[in-house]
């Protein structure tokens, strides 16, 4: 007679044999969930979760390919889909209630940020990888996931050639980066990054391409104006950016803040509503 334990893994086998990705993948979480919670089954429950995220070679079935994680990484404000049947998604739902479940669900998010790389718009590689720095456990077991995803969806932020997409982008990453002093280092260079947005250099790549050529026509010797669409964004991400500030200098009580902020003053003052102006009275 056949014991319980091959029968489950007859069973898994079978489920990993299905064509249908979503059926196969569906009838494997299944098969993990209704196995009793219990030591003796963990061994089975963590083969049919690994094989439902894709992360083991079997005779009937590859693992995915970064590119096609990648593919199914999350690239938009709807992240619904990808709380079901994608790597992050299941992923979300392992229990992390013993090393083998912590440990699936390390290598699956580490399987996840080698895929983010794959993604070439460095705007999507960003909100991916600031996606998984949201999604992990904020505790220290999680710590150096968290640092290299967070650094990654700096450096693509770096990237964005759109000033205003890579505002919005370096103002996120800023609200989520831990104000604590092993990212002291990282949360100066975001700050920096910020806050070159309102720095002269930049302010011609604000203005529209008929500005531009306006501008350099005229030998500079017209004023540069900026479209009141271009003023107000500029404006909003400047009060969302000072209020951060605000809060990081309460926070931290580093002066190296200060020394930070300190160049960008001048250029960036001028942006902002009067109340703010007291932050900067350095």
């Amino acid at each position: 007679m056949i014991n319980i334990e091959t029968q489950i893994k007859n069973a898994i086998e079978a489920a990993d044999g299905i064509t249908e990705p979503i059926s196969r993948k569906t009838k494997l979480l299944r098969i993990a969930d209704e196995l009793p919670k219990t030591e003796e089954f963990t061994k089975l429950r963590l083969h049919a979760m690994r094989l439902a995220l894709d992360l083991a070679d079997t005779a009937q079935h590859k693992k995915a390919s970064l590119e096609e994680i990648a593919h199914e990484l999350p690239k938009s404000s709807d992240i619904s889909f990808y709380r079901s049947y994608t790597l992050l998604g299941i992923a979300g739902k392992l229990p992390k209630t013993s090393g083998g479940f912590i440990n699936l669900y390390k290598e699956a998010i580490q399987r996840a940020l080698d895929a983010a790389a794959v993604i070439k718009e460095p705007y999507y590689r960003e909100y991916t990888l600031l996606y998984i720095t949201k999604e992990l456990p904020k505790t220290e077991e999680y710590l150096a996931l968290y640092k290299q995803a967070i650094e990654e969806a700096f450096r693509a932020a770096k990237a964005i050639h759109d000033p205003f997409a890579k505002e919005h982008a370096l103002i996120e990453i800023l609200q989520e980066i831990p104000k604590t002093p092993e990212f002291s280092g990282l949360l100066h260079e975001v700050i920096k990054q910020a806050l070159d947005f309102y720095a002269a250099k930049t302010r011609l790549k604000n203005i529209d391409i008929l500005g531009r050529i306006d501008y350099l026509i005229a030998g500079e010797q017209r004023r540069l104006t900026e479209s009141k669409k271009t003023r107000y964004t500029k404006t909003k991400y400047g009060l969302i950016l000072a209020k951060e500030l605000e809060q990081i200098g309460l926070q931290s009580n580093d002066i190296r803040l200060i020394e930070t902020v300190r160049p960008f003053t001048h250029v960036w003052i001028s942006a902002m509503e009067r109340k703010y102006r007291m932050i900067f009275s350095l």
